[in-house]
């Protein structure tokens, strides 16, 4: 089966834009202008292969797009999660073009004499060390400032599939089913209480964090770690990790959802029972592989903001189970 649709919503009710002036928070109005497109393909199938061999496959992939095109105001680009931007997808996000780490004293010094007047992202002589990120001068204006703030991604994958494939033969069974989804992209952007552990690795040390950090951050004898060094100091984690082509991940994943083997003993064995009528033995695992390639190691279909009890690593499951029918 496959399904297209198109979906156009010319009354869309947003927030309006107020100039400042007015001292009050805008209200909400039927001013957005909202395009959406996608398609959908289901496939299924199954056979019989002699007498005891049977089997199944089946899959979905789905991709869907959107733009917001009008919000009936001047729209400015802003750093991290915006919801409704105008020109671009629902769920967007932006933030600064990631240019490497500064790896020697002479390449620190040279980025802080060109960046360090006049900048808005944070940026400051004391809190610049060695091994932490820098930024690009987008449009070349010699500043860095929200004039570079680019579009890095959405939150909301336009793709997402599912493939499932099964057999039975003498009365075993086994399927598997992997899903996955693709252009996406993650920014964690904290709990619901607005900390950003979630984001920033050993941000507070009593708090558990994910080990991904561990042994890959920035040194003299490390210098091609993925992290800076540690801190403490909100100053330095909030320039290194804002919104960023670096803190801002690639969300494609695929996993290996849920796999069961079984097996059903033959009902002329369990008649000498007098007692079970069925018995059914199995084993099941759920999310036993995923290749991904975000580095938190936190689980790719997790939200970008999350509860510190909804914030949890790529965790494994099996269970063994026993099916009787008297």
């Amino acid at each position: 089966t496959a399904e297209v649709y198109m979906k156009r919503n010319d009354n869309m009710l947003i927030n309006v834009s107020y100039p400042g002036v007015l001292g009050d928070n805008a209200g909400m109005s039927n001013n957005g202008k909202f395009r959406s497109h996608g398609w959908e393909v289901m496939v299924n199938w199954s056979d019989k292969i002699g007498k005891d061999f049977t089997y199944h496959v089946g899959g979905t992939y789905s991709f869907n797009t959107n733009k917001l095109t009008d919000i009936g105001a001047v729209s400015v680009l802003k750093s991290g999660f915006v919801d409704k931007q105008q020109g671009y997808p629902l769920n967007s996000i932006f933030g600064l073009r990631y240019a490497g780490k500064a790896q020697t004293e002479e390449e620190r010094q040279k980025y802080l004499y060109r960046f360090l007047t006049g900048n808005t992202i944070g940026l400051t002589e004391q809190n610049f060390r060695l091994g932490d990120n820098m930024y690009a001068d987008v449009n070349n204006d010699g500043k860095l400032d929200q004039n570079d703030i680019v579009y890095l991604g959405t939150d909301d994958p336009k793709i997402s599939f599912s493939f499932n494939v099964g057999a039975e033969w003498k009365g075993f069974d086994l399927s598997l089913v992997f899903q996955g989804a693709a252009q996406r992209t993650i920014f964690r952007t904290g709990d619901n209480n607005g900390n950003e552990i979630w984001r920033i690795p050993m941000k507070a040390l009593y708090l558990n964090t994910s080990n991904q950090s561990v042994g890959n951050t920035w040194s003299p004898e490390n210098r091609g770690a993925y992290y800076p060094t540690y801190s403490n100091k909100n100053e330095i984690n909030d320039y290194n990790y804002q919104a960023s082509s670096w803190s801002v991940e690639d969300g494609s994943y695929i996993r290996l959802k849920n796999v069961t083997l079984g097996y059903n003993v033959p009902s002329a064995f369990l008649a000498k029972t007098k007692a079970i009528s069925s018995c059914r033995v199995y084993v099941a695992g759920a999310d036993l592989w995923e290749y991904s390639k975000i580095n938190d190691g936190w689980d790719p279909e997790a939200s970008r903001k999350v509860s510190a009890a909804g914030r949890f690593p790529f965790v494994r499951t099996v269970t063994f189970g026993l099916n009787l029918t008297f």
